[in-house]
């Protein structure tokens, strides 16, 4: 409904008999409200420097492949609070799932990126951060753990979490566009 205000137009005869109905019998009748509006999600892709797109399948994977506008795939929104230092997380459009990362491997080795079933706000490695950092194309993103989210040098596809500058920095930088 155009220029609504929560409140459900009904007709004045329905509005009449509701307050009549109320003065004669003391009863209260609820009028009908329509439901609140919901914000729109906004949707986010992210295309990596030297490879293609952040992507995510619904059973969790993530990986880089070519930029399509049209691969839902690759869209993703910011949900829960942000924390004290300015992390949030990211979720796939695809499966509402929360991208992650851990420090199994070390924080100077490539570590595991995948979308976890259950988004929680308390886990570092799905509280990220995107940072343009005096960068006018490109950010990056950094984990709770203070490691950066990267594409391989040597394998196309690949995704992952490290200390940031164990490659080439251009594999750590993304732009960032509204999609779909």
């Amino acid at each position: 409904m155009r220029g609504t205000t929560g409140i459900r137009k009904i007709s004045r005869t329905a509005a009449t008999a509701a307050a009549l109905t109320s003065v004669l019998f003391g009863a209260t009748v609820a009028l009908p409200i329509a439901p609140a509006a919901s914000a729109a999600t906004t949707y986010w892709s992210f295309d990596n420097a030297k490879r293609g797109c952040l992507e995510s399948t619904a059973s969790g994977s993530v990986f880089e492949g070519a930029c399509d506008s049209g691969n839902l795939q690759q869209d993703w929104y910011w949900t829960g609070s942000m924390n004290s230092q300015g992390r949030r997380m990211l979720a796939s459009r695809v499966s509402g799932r929360c991208l992650a990362t851990d420090v199994k491997s070390g924080l100077d080795q490539a570590n595991a990126v995948w979308t976890s079933f259950t988004c929680d706000g308390n886990a570092k490695g799905q509280r990220w951060r995107f940072d343009y950092n005096g960068i006018e194309t490109y950010g990056q993103f950094d984990s709770g753990y203070g490691t950066a989210l990267r594409t391989s040098p040597g394998l196309p596809e690949s995704v992952y979490g490290d200390q940031f500058m164990t490659v080439a920095l251009d594999y750590y930088y993304w732009s960032t566009s509204l999609s779909g």
